[in-house]
Parts: C-alpha cells; structure tokens; sequence
C-alpha cells in the first residue's frame, strides 16, 4: 500500500532529514487505537486469534482513512 494511501506518517517530526526514520503512519496509529476494543468485542468468540484482530483493526483503519479522504 502506498504511503499516501496509509495517511503519511501519524507523528511526523519537524524539520526534514534524508536519515530520519518516518515511524509508523497513521493507518498503523488507527489500527492500534481500534486493537483494544475489537479484542474486548471479541472475548465472546471462541476462536481467539490474533491474525483475526489484527485483519480487523486494518479494515476499520482503512474505512476510517477512506472517510477522512472522503470529508476533506
């Protein structure tokens, strides 16, 4: 995915250098934030799996992406 599809980087540093490492990007950021609560929604599931959470925690990142592209 291109970066400017992932929404740049989530805490970008101020100035610029050619070594400075971008860290995550804000679809990691939301993906993150969103991680806790589809865990807590899913302690019901039997079938606890974390290539689950994390496939999901992406999916509402992306929408979340999509609706601030979509709003500016």
């Amino acid at each position: 995915m291109a970066i400017d599809q992932q929404g740049g980087a989530a805490f970008p540093a101020a100035g610029s250098s050619d070594n400075l490492e971008p860290g995550m990007t804000l679809r990691d950021y939301f993906a993150a934030q969103t991680l806790a609560e589809v865990i807590r929604q899913s302690e019901s599931d039997s079938e606890l799996n974390a290539r689950k959470f994390a496939r999901t925690a992406y999916k509402i990142a992306d929408a979340m992406l999509a609706e601030r592209t979509s709003t500016s």
